[in-house]
């Protein structure tokens, strides 16, 4: 197995804490049924914040610093 080492920006390490924190949320109001639900969220804006994270998570990793 490798070991492998980066540094991330303050920055970044914000971003991913942000990513983190929404995916959380998300995942703690789970989907009800089979209907397009999801609590309060339908399942295109479910998919909008999963495209959104990641997003910004490979922005994360094009601006990571291998060392």
């Amino acid at each position: 197995m490798r070991d492998i080492s980066f540094k991330l920006s303050e920055d970044n390490y914000r971003v991913i804490n942000e990513v983190r924190a929404t995916l959380n949320m998300m995942a703690s109001m789970g989907l009800s049924d089979t209907n397009d639900s999801c609590n309060d969220l339908s399942k295109d804006d479910l998919v909008n914040v999963l495209v959104q994270a990641e997003q910004r998570l490979k922005q994360v990793l094009n601006e990571t610093t291998l060392i």
